[in-house]
């Protein structure tokens, strides 16, 4: 019978092959861990995009009112007094409605605006903030904005 290794050559010890096991599962460990860190980090950032998204067509919505209208078109938001109230829109971003309340089981994103006079002759300020999720008491995450509301002559 024929020897595939010389007598003379080195293989590894049972103790080697052990470390590296231990090397490589260790590792593995390690990166198992990170994986749900980073699945968190990815959730976080589909709501912060989606929030930003929202918050786009708003500020959209309230700077394409007309000088003689009271109401955004799309979200009805009252622009023509110094007011504050809420809107909620669903996990795509969808608005519910203007008779959605926080109780609405579709509710994960909650719109909250102020706006404000500046000054007599200036425009009203707009302050936008969207939280989720809609229903707690301390949001996870949130954004802001303040928005100058030059109404366009219609």
């Amino acid at each position: 019978m024929k020897r595939f290794f010389p007598t003379g050559s080195q293989a590894f010890s049972l103790v080697e092959v052990t470390l590296a096991l231990g090397i490589i599962s260790f590792g593995l460990i390690s990166i198992m861990g990170l994986i749900p860190m980073g699945l968190g980090i990815v959730k976080e950032s589909a709501h912060e995009a989606a929030a930003l998204n929202i918050l786009s067509a708003v500020s959209s919505d309230l700077q394409c009112v007309g000088s003689n209208t009271t109401d955004s078109a799309i979200y009805q938001i009252p622009v023509n007094s110094v007011n504050s109230g809420k809107r909620y829109f669903d996990i795509d971003g969808n608005w519910l409605g203007i008779s959605a309340t926080i109780s609405s089981d579709a509710a994960v994103y909650a719109l909250s605006w102020t706006i404000q006079a500046r000054s007599l002759q200036g425009p009203p300020v707009a302050f936008i903030s969207i939280d989720w999720p809609a229903k707690a008491t301390q949001p996870l995450g949130s954004v802001d904005c303040v928005l100058v509301l030059t109404r366009n002559p219609s």
